[in-house]
Parts: C-alpha cells; structure tokens; sequence
C-alpha cells in the first residue's frame, strides 16, 4: 500500500497507482540514517512509467525518489496536489499534467531535467517559485505552454521563461454575499462578484501570491468594505498580478484620527496597500478615510486609478516611496477632503507635506482636485504630472474656503449651506468652474463612509430628481 486507500502494481516497467484518496507522505533519508520510502522504491531502476489512475487525489512526498528511468509520468484529474520532492531526480521524465491539479508545492519537481516544455492546466492555482526546482542544468528548454490569465503564465513571467499561450483562460465566476465568502473565494483567475450590502472586516482582505483576480460590485457602489481594523490597510495586494477592484466603497470604520488610521505615528490605515505586485487597476471606487493614505504601493509597477474618489484620507493621497516601482496613473478621478490631520500633531510632518509622494512617475489626466489641504501637490524623487485637470482650494492654492461641499461616486453633488445638507445642486466653485450634480438615488453609504459624516447641519434639502435614505449603519457582517 502507498496511501491509506491507495496501492501499487508493476508490470512489464509499468508502475500504476490506484485506489482513493492520497498517497502516504514519506520522509526521505533520515537524520539517524534510515530510510522512509514506499515499498516499490526497490525497483526505481526498472520502471520506465508511472500511471496514476484515477481517484487519487495525492502525490505525497518522496513519492518517487531517484527513478531515472522513467520516460514517462501521466497525473489523472483527480489529483489536487503534488507535493514536495513528489518527483526527485526523474532525469528523463515528460509528465502530463491533467485539468484538475491545483497545487504544486515547492520542490514538487527536482532535478527532473527533461520535464520541459511543461504544459500546466489552468487549473493550477498555486504555483510557487521553486514549485520546479533547480532548471539551471535542464536539458530542455524552459518552456511554459498553459493558458494567458493563469499560474502558469505568472510563473513563466517571474522565472524568465518561455511562455506559449494556448489563449485566454475565462474567469471562475463566484458570488458572494458576506464577507467571509469573499475571503474564502480569493485565489487565482477567479472574478468575485459582491452583492448589495456592507461587508465588515477585522483584519485586511489580503491578496498573496495570486494572479488575475476581479472584486466588483453586482451594482457599481452598492458593495461597501469596511473594516473595523484602522492600523492595516483594507485590501493589502502583495506578490499578485493583474488585480482588479471595481465598483466598489473602501474604508475604515472610524472616522477621523481614531483607533488606528493615523492616531498613533506608525498606524498604516491605508486604503489599498499594493507590495511586490504587478499590474492592478482601480475602477469606479470610492477610497475613503481615515484611512491614512488611499494608495500605499510598494515596488509595484503599472497601477492605475481610473473613474474614482479619493477622499478624506488623514495623511495624503497616495504614496510611493520606492524607486524603480515603475508609472503610474491616475485618471478621470475626483480627489478631495484629504491631509486634514496636519494640524493633529500626532504623526511626522512628512506625512502631510504634499497629497502625492511619488518616487518614480505618476501622470494624473481629467481629474477634479479640491479642498485638500496638504502644503504641496507632490513631493519626493520622482515625476508627478497633472494634464487637464481642474485644482480648487487646496492647501497648496493658499485658499481652501470655508465651504464644506463634494461629489458622490455616482456623481451626485453634496453641499452644506447655512446648516443645510443640500443634495443634487449644481456646484458653483468659481466664475468659471461649475459642476453639475447627478441625478437618481443617492448610495447606501454606511455611516463610516457617508460623505458628510464629519459635518453638522440641521436639515436636508433635495433636488428635484434625487432620492435619499437614511445611512446604513451595519449589514452582512463578517
């Protein structure tokens, strides 16, 4: 037996793994010098193929040790994992790998110098660096074949291999309706659609080692993430590619410099914090504070920020403090109401000193600025531009006016006059800049994230064509 419900034959070179479930782990060569192989070990030198049928589910490790003489191994769809050193120093080895197989650990793959060119199923979700092993002596040429949108490319990219599309893999579709489904869901060339509510978080919806991954909202801004967790940022992106978030609100519970987001000096409330990755696009969402920064990004190259606010964030915009992290854009955005924790005290200046920190390039094109009130628009080593855009009473203008005013994601224009919340009214913010309100509903903001939360006024006022509830102070939960 090789697995609790598993065995093995061997005819004519042919070794064949059968049964249910997993194969048994094994440990290898032992520190006080024993062994712990399967029981066909003893004749690695005679098997020229291995077929694993059907209904296995495994490949355990050390499973097949030094069988050099193996030309070929075939992997049923069955199987869910190989797991480390699951094949060691089959020198001349082709595999076929079946739809089905989602994991290949590290090491899966050792010294298996003819494997490539390797076609890996679209199937397989994880795929760590070494998941092959040392390549540097391979005799074939390092070649990817799998699906554009998947694991296969993403590691064929990071090891500098040849990559050769067999076309473009379709999203696994998955709805969720609270928060803990849309954390469970979370994994490569998946596209997760939010239903309409509120989902609450406790600590950061954390997306690693993954690629190609859509988070949107069934109803553009009708999807709220809210964390309750104001010293870590809500969507932390670290190691992924080709990241997409839209339609969606993002932000903290707490409103203002409290509990996190800024209230000590090395809280990291962030909004979106993006780290090692590549590739990711922020489409028609609603970034909000207290959140310290709503874009921290760390050596992560081509993020864009498109049709978006940024707003009431308590240090800045966004920050980029790496070189060489690459361009970055933002357009067609609105960004207002943010670095109004410069007077608190409580975090370094530095963190006020400008709306953007930019250490290589950022373009902002078409957006609408105002009512910041950081000193200086960038600051930092690298290029900041803004094309065609509109700047009004910022910090960095010297007059940001007493009028407290803004704009909804759906374009709905906010305003508070003589203690009236006015809804749906035109904004007049100079002779020459006016801003036309939206018609419609007004979103189901959660009060955390309710534009005007922060303000005082008595009454409320409509335009004709606006609709407006009260706020939503919870829903969907964890």
């Amino acid at each position: 037996m090789c697995g609790e419900f598993v065995s093995w034959s061997f005819e004519d070179g042919v070794l064949t793994i059968s049964g249910t479930g997993d194969m048994y782990d094994y440990e290898g060569f032992l520190d006080d010098g024993s062994e712990d192989f399967p029981e066909y070990y003893a004749l690695a030198d005679s098997v020229t193929e291995i077929i694993i049928e059907e209904g296995v589910t495994s490949v355990g490790n050390y499973a097949f040790y030094f069988f050099d003489s193996v030309t070929q191994a075939s992997i049923p769809s069955t199987v869910k994992i190989i797991k480390s050193y699951g094949f060691y120093h089959c020198m001349n080895m082709k595999v076929t790998l079946s739809e089905g197989l989602e994991t290949l650990e590290n090491n899966a793959f050792v010294w298996c110098k003819k494997i490539f060119p390797l076609t890996v199923p679209k199937s397989v979700t994880e795929f760590p660096r070494n998941a092959l092993g040392s390549v540097i002596e391979s005799s074939g040429t390092p070649k990817i074949i799998g699906y554009t949108n998947t694991a296969a490319e993403y590691y064929a990219n990071e090891r500098g291999f040849e990559f050769e599309s067999l076309g473009v893999a379709d999203y696994d579709v998955v709805y969720v309706e609270n928060a803990k489904e849309l954390i469970a869901s979370i994994g490569t060339n998946k596209k997760i659609i939010l239903k309409d509510g509120i989902y609450t978080i406790h600590k950061p919806i954390t997306i690693k080692g993954f690629a190609n991954i859509i988070i949107e909202a069934e109803n553009p801004g009708y999807a709220e993430i809210l964390s309750y967790d104001g010293y870590n940022a809500v969507i932390n992106i670290t190691e992924s590619e080709n990241i997409e978030l839209n339609g969606l609100i993002l932000g903290h519970r707490y409103i203002g410099y409290s509990w996190g987001c800024g209230s000590t000096a090395y809280s990291s409330g962030y909004v979106v914090y993006a780290q090692n990755s590549d590739n990711i696009l922020i489409d028609y969402c609603d970034l909000y504070g207290c959140g310290t920064v709503g874009v921290y990004t760390y050596e992560t190259p081509n993020l864009k920020i498109t049709n978006s606010i940024i707003r009431d964030c308590s240090e800045r915009v966004m920050y980029s403090g790496y070189a060489n992290s690459g361009e970055f854009l933002i357009e067609n955005c609105i960004i207002y109401g943010n670095g109004y924790g410069i007077d608190s005290g409580i975090a370094d200046a530095y963190a006020y000193e400008s709306a953007f920190y930019i250490a290589d390039t950022l373009n902002v094109k078409n957006s609408l600025t105002f009512r910041n009130y950081n000193p200086n628009f960038a600051s930092g080593d690298g290029l900041v531009t803004d094309t065609d855009c509109t700047t009004l009473h910022n910090g960095w203008q010297g007059d940001m006016g007493t009028d407290a005013y803004g704009i909804c994601l759906n374009g709905i224009t906010w305003q508070i006059k003589d203690n009236v919340l006015m809804l749906g009214y035109d904004l007049e913010l100079s002779d020459d800049v006016v801003i036309e309100s939206a018609l419609g509903k007004v979103l189901p903001y959660s009060y955390s994230s309710l534009p005007w939360t922060k303000y005082d006024y008595s009454s409320v006022m409509l335009a004709e064509g606006v609709e407006y509830e009260d706020v939503i102070w919870c829903t969907c939960g964890d």
